[in-house]
């Protein structure tokens, strides 16, 4: 099991307290096991009242924050939520109109998901200023499981990749200004480069910072296009540090590894 390092360990018993002692409530009526709240909720599946959180954690006043916990206990359900909430509106919530994404009909097709929630019954201020009024980047690592310096590379940039094709594929309806453009174009070119990475010399050995590159040209995009700050989401962060543990290129995976981490918490 791990364990939360001292500095977050307060912050972690804050929100899980905040989250506990609140009251309860259980919305749908099909059994689904999907760790999606997005998808659950849709299909009316069974799920406890997470909304909460939001609040809790957007109070916190340390960020980043760091909360760790057993496996099997709901953190990428948990994010999910988080995610759905304050996430700007996109082409997945409502077909574009004329091209442009029709930000009412998509919010009030995001409402269905919280109409009822706790959170919206008792902090309808809080509710109604930050529902779907951020742009959330959400990475998750479970997938670098590597067995040479090379490969790890390699999946390291294919999870940030996956996010940033993610994220082109729900701009489309977006009003860009030139500077977001010019943005969503680097962006672009960057996911462009990552098929021939393999094929430079040195291959993906040689490039250990492509993911970093990429993290960067992504998070650049989404915030010009949308004016603000992200909201940045990590899940099974741990994995690619456990897949790398005494192995002889430990040390230049985990180097690369934690200055993609110091980039995106900066």
């Amino acid at each position: 099991m791990h364990q939360t390092p001292p500095n977050n360990r307060n912050v972690q018993q804050r929100i899980l307290q905040r989250a506990t002692s609140s009251p309860t409530k259980v919305h749908g009526t099909i059994i689904n096991v999907s760790g999606d709240f997005g998808r659950v909720a849709r299909h009316r599946g069974i799920v406890l009242d997470k909304s909460l959180l939001c609040k809790a954690l957007f109070d916190t006043p340390l960020a980043p924050i760091r909360v760790c916990l057993p496996r099997r206990f709901g953190k990428t359900f948990n994010l999910s939520v988080i995610e759905e909430f304050f996430n700007v509106v996109t082409c997945q919530d409502a077909e574009p109109v004329n091209g442009i994404i029709d930000k009412p009909a998509g919010r009030a097709n995001r409402m269905e998901l919280f109409k009822d929630s706790l959170l919206r019954e008792g902090h309808s201020e809080f509710f109604e200023e930050h529902f779907c009024n951020i742009p959330v980047i959400r990475i998750n690592m479970k997938d670098v499981k590597s067995t040479s310096l090379g490969e790890f590379y390699e999946e390291l940039a294919i999870c940030v990749y996956k996010t940033a094709k993610i994220w082109l594929s729900k701009s489309a309806g977006v009003e860009w200004n030139p500077l977001a453009k010019l943005a969503w174009d680097t962006l672009k070119a960057t996911i462009g480069k990552k098929n021939s990475v393999g094929d430079r010399p040195g291959g993906w050995e040689s490039n250990g910072k492509f993911a970093l590159r990429l993290y960067e040209a992504l998070e650049e995009a989404v915030a010009s296009a949308y004016d603000t700050k992200c909201i940045v989401l990590l899940d099974e962060y741990d994995i690619p540090l456990v897949g790398i543990r005494n192995t002889s290129w430990e040390k230049s995976a985990r180097s690369a590894y934690i200055s993609l981490l110091n980039y995106i918490f900066k």
